[in-house]
């Protein structure tokens, strides 16, 4: 366990070495945790703009601002998330009409009679269904999860800053008792 010289220390060093401060230095930090962009392909063979996933992951970096790994982990996921989402909405039509393809034309309720029949044999539609759920889930957990973390560091931040300003109380000699604990004491 680290003594509280070694945790002083820490504390002034990690005010020393808080990252870039130059717009331009931070510009090109934000980049270190760009992706390769892995969604593209699938994107463009369902006619979603690979622009999109750029122009979202640098709005992601940008609003968030994560600066820790923990911190950018969550943001990749929440990345990751929002594109496995806008692929299976953009799929979705691409399923349906696969499913109506392997039906008969000649059917009152070609639609309902396709979902039926996906049901019983490859259920793609409801797989689909289920991995645009998990997607949005794994984004709403990943949002809850980096903003604690974000608020637990700045609490940590703000509490660093107010021991800098004022010592901690000194803890090795008790405090005055208080006259109810001392007259039940006696």
């Amino acid at each position: 366990m680290a003594t509280e010289a070694q945790t002083n220390a820490n504390r002034m060093n990690a005010q020393k070495s808080s990252g870039p401060t130059s717009e331009e230095g931070k510009a090109r930090s934000r980049q270190n945790a760009l992706k390769h962009g892995a969604y593209v392909i699938e994107a463009e063979i369902v006619g979603i703009d690979p622009q999109t996933f750029h122009d979202r992951e640098q709005s992601y970096y940008d609003h968030f601002q994560p600066t820790t790994p923990t911190e950018i982990f969550y943001v990749k996921a929440m990345i990751a998330a929002e594109n496995e989402h806008d692929l299976c909405v953009a799929l979705r039509p691409y399923t349906v009409k696969a499913v109506l393809a392997n039906h008969p034309a000649d059917s009152e309720n070609p639609v309902g009679d396709a979902v039926v029949e996906d049901s019983k044999k490859t259920n793609a539609l409801e797989k689909l269904a289920r991995r645009t759920k998990a997607a949005y889930s794994i984004w709403v957990r990943s949002e809850k999860a980096l903003l604690r973390v974000q608020t637990a560091k700045k609490q940590a931040e703000v509490f660093t800053a107010q021991a800098g300003a004022t010592a901690p109380p000194d803890m090795s000699h008790p405090s005055e008792p208080d006259s109810d604990n001392e007259a039940a004491r006696e």
